[in-house]
Parts: structure tokens; C-alpha cells; sequence
């Protein structure tokens, strides 16, 4: 069978249908890309603790890193005839011993989501009935009843990087109209978020973990200001770079990696992220500046490069560049 994309087209895909399909396939490859950066970072469990710590208990080590475990981050959900999946972005049992204490859920969000209620009161739902339909077997072996002490809560946290303060509805009586009579008897379900960029400077410096680099980050951003970075050695320096990368949409940071500027197994500070970040800059500024003198053909390589601070060789190979 002959694919509507291979050999001969058949004349019913124009060309703007094969251009929107490789869109398409393009966009999701992207999005999936930054959907894996973002939860990456925050899978690690010290940044995971850190998070919970500063947020919910105000800096104070309650949750360790060795009590948490990877949760399942897929359920599945019923709509009309059909069974989709949902997932969280990242999920962890908090456990103490064998016992489960709660489970704790991530959602990244960099734009405000009008309905997020809804979507979070799904999440969490489904792992409350996944907690009602859990085996549970004495010591015998044989099935048990379950019990009030065999259950958990679910928390989630919203975590939101967006410049602008979230002003849509953090509760259901804020997504939807209920009728004045009816309130009383509809639950008004509350979601946590939390606006990363405009948590207060002694909330940020509680973080311990290399999720401080980044809530530093987006504060700075966020106000205009001047990013110094901190000088502690980050422990998760690729992942950090991908998150900012994945929610910047700026390949700068990522492109440090990649480019081997930052090797494997160095100790890295975000301090020293900038200063690399700045003399790439400086020197992209310096190529563009000798490409243009280039082009204006007034001045030999060796006049070009000491004016732009260049070497020889590097002025000879953007002279080759730009008359291909």
C-alpha cells in the first residue's frame, strides 16, 4: 500500500495538507521535548523534597528525599464512548517505612489555564479511586477489607512560571456559574498554585536544591533585573539548563551542554552558567559585527579581525560562509 506521503501523492492531499501534517508531527516532537525537560529536573527527589518543603512548610524539612517513591504518572479517564489517558507531570508517594503518607503531584503551567480546577479535581480523583481499588491481603495472604488507615491524601501543586500573576479561577465556583441555591451543596473544589516568579526573596532563598537557580530566575525576570546566579555548585546541571531552556524556548542555556562549553562531570555554579552565557553572547555579537565589514568588502581578514577582536582564522571562515 502505497503511503499518502511516499511515491506517487494521490490528488486529494494538497500541499498545504502535507505541510500541516509535518507541522504537526514537528509540533509534537517539540512539545514532547519540553514537556521531558520540564518534569526531569523535578524528578530527582531532593529537588522534588525542596519544592514541597519551601512551599507547603514554609522552608522546615518535613518531607526527606529518601522517603519519597516514584508514583504512576498515567490514568485513564472515560469520555463518551471512548477511554482516554491523562498524566501529571511528576507524582511521588511520601512514604514512612512501608506506609504511605501521601502522594504528591507537579503540574508546570507558563500561561494561566482558565479551567485548571477541573483538570486537577480529575488527577486528583483518580488517585483517590486508585486508593479504593488497591488489594490489600492480611498475613495470611488472604484479601482484606480496606481500612480509614490504608488511605492517603492527594496534594497537588500547581507551579506557575508566567510573568503575569495567575488571575483566573482557583476553585470550581470560579470556573463555573452555580446558581445561589445550589452552592451550599456544590463542593468548591481549591487547586494550590504557586507563582514562581513572584514568590518573595526570603521564600527563594529557603530553596536548598538547584530549583532555587531557577525560582531566582524568574523573579529576576519577572522584576527586570539583572540575573547574577548563585554561586553554589548545581547538582543537576543539565537538567537545570533543559528546564529553562524547555520554558524560555531559548536554546541558549541548553546549547551549553550540547556544545560540550560546560563539560561532563565539572563542577558548575549558575554564576558560571551566566559568565559562559555572556561570552557567547559577546562573541555572536563579534561574528555579526565581522560579517557585516565583510560584506561591505572595504578591509582585509587581518584589518577585520583585530578591529573585532577575532582571530585570523575565524574571520577567514565567516568570509567563506557568507559567500557561499
Amino acid at each position: 500500500m502505497t503511503s499518502a506521503f511516499h511515491g506517487a501523492r494521490p490528488p486529494s492531499v494538497s500541499v498545504e495538507e502535507r505541510a500541516a501534517f509535518f507541522l504537526r508531527v514537528w509540533y509534537n516532537f517539540v512539545m514532547a521535548e519540553k514537556d521531558a525537560a520540564e518534569k526531569t529536573l523535578e524528578s530527582y527527589n531532593d529537588v522534588f523534597a525542596d519544592i514541597v518543603n519551601v512551599l507547603l512548610f514554609k522552608g522546615k524539612k518535613v518531607v526527606f528525599e529518601d522517603d519519597l517513591e516514584d508514583a504512576q504518572t498515567f490514568s485513564m479517564y472515560k469520555d463518551n464512548d471512548d477511554f482516554k489517558s491523562q498524566e501529571r507531570d511528576v507524582s511521588k508517594y511520601w512514604k514512612r517505612g512501608k506506609i504511605r503518607i501521601a502522594l504528591y503531584g507537579f503540574e508546570n503551567q507558563t500561561k494561566v489555564e482558565e479551567f485548571m480546577p477541573l483538570r486537577i479535581i480529575g488527577y486528583d480523583g483518580e488517585a483517590y479511586r486508585s486508593e479504593l481499588n488497591q488489594k490489600k491481603l492480611d498475613e495470611d495472604g488472604k484479601k482484606r477489607k480496606l481500612t480509614k488507615s490504608d488511605l492517603y491524601p492527594v496534594v497537588t501543586l500547581v507551579l506557575y512560571f508566567g510573568s503575569s500573576q495567575w488571575n483566573k479561577a482557583k476553585s470550581i465556583h470560579g470556573c463555573i456559574d452555580v446558581p445561589d441555591e445550589l452552592k451550599e451543596f456544590v463542593s468548591n473544589y481549591k487547586i494550590n498554585v504557586f507563582e514562581i516568579a513572584h514568590l518573595e526573596d526570603d521564600v527563594v532563598a529557603k530553596f536548598k536544591s538547584d530549583f532555587r537557580d531557577v525560582a531566582e530566575f524568574f523573579v529576576a525576570q519577572r522584576k527586570g533585573e539583572e540575573w547574577k546566579g548563585s554561586s553554589k555548585k548545581m547538582s543537576h546541571i543539565y537538567e537545570t539548563l533543559a528546564l529553562l531552556s524547555a520554558i524560555t524556548r531559548d536554546s541558549a542555556f541548553i546549547d551549553l551542554c550540547r556544545t560540550k562549553a560546560i563539560p561532563d562531570g565539572k563542577e558548575v555554579s549558575m554564576c558560571d552558567v551566566i559568565e559562559k552565557l555572556d561570552k557567547k553572547s559577546r562573541e555572536a555579537e563579534r561574528k555579526d559585527l565581522a560579517k557585516k565589514i565583510l560584506r561591505r568588502g572595504k578591509y582585509t581578514v587581518e584589518e577585520i579581525a583585530e578591529d573585532t577582536g577575532l582571530s585570523v582564522a575565524e574571520v577567514e571562515s565567516l568570509r567563506k560562509e557568507i559567500s557561499k
